[in-house]
């Protein structure tokens, strides 16, 4: 499977596994949250594509925070047991999320339209009924980076990390600068 995502970092993942909620629980490793589903079975050469547009908005894209303060559940698929989720709350990765949408229809890459609306979440376990929506201590976290995982034949042959732009501070450079200027001129 190909996709477009946030890996959930070590210390976050134990946090979130801790949560207390039934069902089979996903393993702490492969927690994430999907930002772009591409598909089953795409061709290196469209991961490439992808690449390229993902680059174009992460190399504009700061750090941001993100959060999470319940636990609710999905509606499952036809004969499949609810996903437990936590949703993920983060005006920045909404708008990082349309920006990526825009940039893949702009190069023409293809990536899953079956939801209208993103409900950015992490899938905390597989449960064979519903749960109540239960509020948890807040989890809250800096998003640095987004990876692609992807492949042909739906294995993961690739994955690549995208670090988000981490802005340059003129001043402290320019400080930095005069420090070592007279510092040298004593």
């Amino acid at each position: 499977m190909s996709f477009l995502g946030i890996r959930i970092q070590p210390d976050v993942a134990r946090l979130v596994r801790d949560i207390d909620i039934p069902g089979i629980k996903s393993d702490s490793a492969q927690l994430h949250i999907t930002l772009l589903h591409l598909g089953k079975e795409v061709p290196i050469k469209h991961i490439a594509k992808a690449m390229t547009a993902t680059f174009g908005i992460t190399s504009k894209t700061e750090p941001f925070w993100a959060k999470i303060t319940s636990v609710n559940y999905f509606e499952p698929l036809e004969n499949k047991p609810y996903p437990i989720i936590a949703p993920v709350i983060s005006s920045e990765l909404m708008k990082m999320q349309k920006s990526l949408k825009r940039a893949f229809n702009k190069a023409r890459i293809d990536y899953s339209k079956n939801f209208k609306d993103y409900n950015p979440h992490i899938t905390l376990s597989l449960h064979n009924e519903p749960i109540n929506k239960t509020k948890i201590e807040p989890i809250e976290w800096t998003i640095q980076e987004i990876v692609l995982w992807g492949g042909d034949d739906g294995d993961e042959k690739c994955s690549v990390i995208f670090p988000l732009e981490i802005p340059k501070n003129g001043e402290i450079s320019e400080l930095c600068c005069l420090e070592s200027e007279k510092d040298m001129t004593g």
